[in-house]
C-alpha cells in the first residue's frame, strides 16, 4: 500500500492484525530483506515494512535528509495508520533510525528490535569513506557500491550455499536510486553518537547479532545489551550483517518468542 506522509508517496508492505511492529530496512535496501518475518509475524501481529525515501518502491523526496527525517516519516505513517504504539525493529541503518525515533517520539514505541546495528557516530575516517562513497555513486553509479557490499554484507556460509540469498540481495540493492543513496550516506556520515542514550531506553529491548558480521562486531551489540537496562543480546550463528535473510527461521523466533514476552 501507499500512505502520503510528509509530501511522500511512502509505500508500506503491511499484513496482518493486532499490535503493531515496524520494520525498518538497512542501507541500500528496501522491506523485501524482511520477508520471511512479515510473512510469519503477520499471522499474530500487525506488520509494518516501509521502504524509506529513494529504497525500493518509495521515490526520492526532499534534498537535506536525516535520521530525524526518516523518523518522521515512520511517525507520519503510525499517524495515518491510526497506530498509537508500535515495536521498532531496525536493521543496520534502520537501528540509527530506530534510535533517532525514540530520542524524538519515545510514548510511541513498545518495544526495541535492534538487529545487526551499532549505536556509535562514524569515526573520521568512516565518514570520509562515505564521502568518497557519494562521489563515486554520483558519478558511476550503483553497480561498483553493489559489487563491494555484497560480499561484505553475508557470511562466508551464506555466499557459498545460498546463491539465492545473494541473487535477492542484489536485486533488492539495484531498486535503490543514486539520489536515495548519496542522501542517506550524508545523513549516516552525520549521525549522533548514540551511545549515551542507551542507558535511557526503559523498554523491552532485543538486540540481534550475527556472528560472522564483518561490519558491525558483536562486540559492539555486547555493549549495547550491557548499557540498556531492559536488553536481551542473540548472536546467530552463520549469519553476516543480514540476519532476517541469512537465517530468516532463527530471526524470526527470536523476534516472535519477544513479542510475544511484551
Amino acid at each position: 500500500m501507499r500512505v502520503q506522509v510528509n509530501g511522500l508517496s511512502l509505500f508500506v508492505a503491511a499484513r496482518g492484525h493486532g499490535p503493531a511492529i515496524t520494520f525498518v530496512h538497512g542501507f541500500p535496501l528496501n522491506h523485501r530483506i524482511f520477508d520471511t518475518q512479515i510473512r510469519t509475524l503477520s499471522r499474530t501481529y500487525r506488520v509494518l515494512a516501509p521502504d524509506l525515501r529513494g529504497f525500493g518502491k518509495t521515490p526520492f523526496t526532499g534534498d537535506a535528509i536525516s535520521m530525524d527525517t526518516y523518523a518522521a516519516d515512520l511517525v507520519a505513517l503510525l499517524d495515518a495508520l491510526d497506530i498509537e504504539q508500535t515495536v521498532l525493529a531496525g536493521l543496520s541503518m534502520g537501528g540509527y533510525i530506530a534510535f533517532a525515533f525514540w530520542r524524538r517520539y519515545p510514548e510511541r514505541v513498545r518495544g526495541l528490535i535492534l538487529l545487526n546495528t551499532r549505536a556509535g557516530a562514524d569515526t573520521q575516517a568512516a565518514r570520509a569513506r562515505r564521502f568518497a562513497t557519494i562521489e563515486m555513486v554520483r558519478h558511476t553509479g550503483l553497480t561498483p557500491l553493489i559489487n563491494d557490499m555484497v560480499p561484505k554484507l553475508l557470511s562466508p556460509v551464506t555466499q557459498r550455499g545460498k546463491p539465492h540469498v545473494v541473487r535477492k540481495l542484489t536485486d533488492i540493492m539495484h531498486s535503490a536510486t543514486v539520489e536515495g543513496v548519496t542522501a542517506a550516506l550524508y545523513a549516516m556520515a552525520h549521525r549522533p553518537d548514540s551511545r549515551p542514550l542507551l542507558r535511557e531506553i526503559h523498554v523491552p529491548t532485543l538486540i540481534i547479532a550475527g556472528r560472522d558480521d564483518a561490519i558491525v562486531p558483536v562486540s559492539e551489540a555486547e555493549e549495547m545489551a550491557l548499557a540498556i537496562p531492559h536488553a536481551e543480546l542473540h548472536v546467530v550463528d552463520h549469519a553476516g550483517h543480514l540476519a532476517p535473510m541469512e537465517r530468516p527461521r532463527t530471526t524470526s523466533r527470536l523476534i516472535g518468542a519477544f513479542l510475544a514476552h511484551l
